[in-house]
């Protein structure tokens, strides 16, 4: 081995007789091999004589040394483990972590301590949202995560690490499956990341003979869907479906989920039969969507529908017409009936009648002449006008029948009936008993009373003066004339009676007896209490001492007292474009 000087203590060459740093002589013992003993040698410095201050130290077992430096790598071992096992996951740190993490909803913590005993489920943030939800709204969860130190049956499970000289856990968290039943075979069921389509559980309905079944409606039956490998947690689940013809649906529902669950999510939707009874080949339409077409007396089950859908039949005449007919969906059941008639209008007046279709201009028809329109749909409204004459209302007619024929009358506006009725009015209270002109047959009644009671017709207070009907229009060179009926009110004074006719003009309105009947007791100059009829025509009845009884005399006029009469009429009258004047 290599020689140390003992002066300075620095190593030399093996056949170095004097040390090359201080120039001291090697001796023989110093260059002895050293197997069985260590000396340290602590160099001195220039100019300083003696011993070296550590010279004192004799030679060192090596056997010692070694136990020394064992000591203290056990000494430092031991403070490794201790900041290691500090440092790791005891059985109570990690479920206090567990649940610390679980009330914070706090992933980056909750990783540390969880993992799905499933690997192959996506362990983030998104997927351990439904955990924390249950967490916060779930006491039976909570007193899952609470007990996790304990061995039961929460999802949540303590595992033992074992690692050299120490034993670590962590938790493993358990998957749980969920089952959803449906009432639609198909139907997409999601609840997190997981989806599925639900799968018939019964067999299909057979169809009716002579009914066609929609793919859809054969879909209408008991499923279900299994979604596997769910964490514990509170899901959103959602059921979807879209028929073939649009309609969408979807149901939901809130699932909390700490073991494998069943649970059912129906959908709400109507079904409805169709049956084409016309003779035409119709167009089906669900809400916005063409479906197909029906052909005549064909039959339809169509379903799954929303309630509120409305389902529209479409079809064109030969002439061209188009015709609908619609239903809502909740009605069930759809009888399409297009059918067409013919309808033949009679002009019975002297101008020409428009006809509208529907509210719009089909034909004119001149006067006192028929028309026939055919292939008219059944419901069709058809609107005649006398053409240039807005006196008179429109007169409508709904096609009900394969084959009509009307005459339309047409009545007057109800602006024309009250300038018509004044007209009337005018006339009538301006009769006297003395008419000088002959009798019209407006007047030729009223004026034989007049006649008869002394009376002017203002003292019989004509009311209620009604049109009834305009049947005769005669176009003149100062305008138009026409010819109705109708009817009106007149009361007699009280005191007035008339004398017995069995051709009485008219019959009281309230149906009491007039007075005429011969037993009445009046004499043909006056009445039976020696009253006088009015003779000067003040409306006053003459006493037999020469008064006169009115309102203010010894017979008050009183309803009690008073009769009222209803007289039917027919009358001509001219208008010029602005009044009407009565003709007769």
């Amino acid at each position: 081995m290599p020689r140390i000087c003992p002066k300075c203590g620095k190593e030399q060459k093996n056949n170095a007789q004097f040390c090359s740093a201080c120039g001291a002589k090697l001796t023989d013992s110093a260059a002895e091999s050293a197997d069985d003993d260590v000396v340290i040698f602590s160099p001195q410095k220039k100019g300083e004589t003696g011993s070296h201050p550590l010279s004192f130290l004799k030679k060192v077992p090596k056997a010692v040394w070694v136990s020394v430096v064992v000591v203290a790598l056990g000494a430092a071992a031991l403070f490794v483990f201790g900041s290691v096992q500090s440092s790791l996951h005891s059985r109570d740190k990690t479920a206090a972590e567990l649940q610390q993490a679980m009330e914070q909803g706090d992933f980056a913590l909750l990783s540390k301590v969880a993992r799905p005993s499933d690997e192959s489920i996506a362990f983030t943030s998104e997927t351990a949202q439904p955990m924390f939800l249950l967490y916060n709204t779930s006491s039976a969860f909570r007193r899952d995560v609470a007990s996790i130190a304990e061995d039961g049956p929460s999802p949540f499970h303590l595992v033992p690490e074992h690692r050299f000289l120490y034993t670590s856990y962590s938790v493993m968290i358990d998957s749980v499956d969920l089952t959803v039943r449906t009432n639609i075979a198909g139907a997409s069921v999601s609840a997190g990341a997981q989806t599925a389509d639900s799968v018939a559980q019964e067999a299909v309905v057979p169809a009716l003979d002579g009914t066609t079944y929609t793919s859809d409606y054969t879909n209408l039956v008991r499923s279900s869907a299994k979604l596997s490998g769910l964490l514990p947690g509170m899901y959103d689940v959602t059921a979807s479906y879209t028929a073939s013809f649009g309609e969408q649906f979807q149901a939901s529902s809130k699932v909390s989920l700490m073991e494998s669950t069943e649970t059912a999510l129906n959908f709400e939707y109507a079904s409805v039969y169709i049956w084409n009874t016309s003779d035409l080949d119709v167009t089906l339409n669900v809400g916005q969507t063409a479906y197909g077409t029906i052909g005549s007396n064909m039959t339809l089950q169509l379903a799954p529908l929303h309630p509120e859908t409305v389902l529209t039949a479409e079809c064109t005449t030969d002439a061209g017409e188009k015709m609908t007919s619609s239903v809502s969906a909740s009605d069930s059941y759809f009888e399409i009936r297009f059918a067409v008639g013919k309808v033949q209008i009679y002009n019975d007046y002297d101008v020409n009648m428009d006809v509208a279709w529907a509210g719009d201009p089909y034909c004119s028809i001149t006067g006192k002449s028929a028309y026939v329109i055919d292939s008219v749909p059944v419901g069709t409204k058809l609107t005649c006008s006398l053409e240039g004459y807005d006196i008179f209302k429109p007169y409508d007619y709904t096609v009900q029948y394969d084959y009509d024929s009307i005459y339309p009358i047409l009545n007057l506006s109800d602006e024309s009936s009250d300038k018509v009725a004044l007209a009337i009015s005018d006339y009538l209270t301006s009769l006297g008993p003395d008419a000088a002109d002959p009798p019209t047959s407006l007047s030729a009644d009223l004026e034989r009373v007049l006649a008869e009671t002394h009376l002017m017709s203002a003292a019989l207070a004509i009311s209620n003066i009604t049109i009834h009907d305009v049947y005769s229009v005669d176009v003149t060179q100062t305008g138009v004339e026409i010819r109705l009926n109708g009817s009106y009110d007149y009361t007699l004074p009280a005191g007035i009676t008339l004398p017995a006719d069995p051709a009485a003009p008219a019959e009281p309105a309230d149906g009491t007896d007039t007075g005429s009947d011969t037993d009445t007791g009046a004499s043909q100059d006056g009445t039976a209490d020696g009253t006088q009829p009015d003779a000067d025509g003040t409306g006053t009845a003459d006493n037999a001492d020469g008064t006169q009884t009115d309102g203010s005399g010894d017979q008050p006029q009183t309803e009690e007292n008073q009769t009222t009469f209803t007289q039917k009429f027919d009358a001509a009258l001219s208008y010029d474009g602005t009044s009407w004047t009565v003709q007769g």
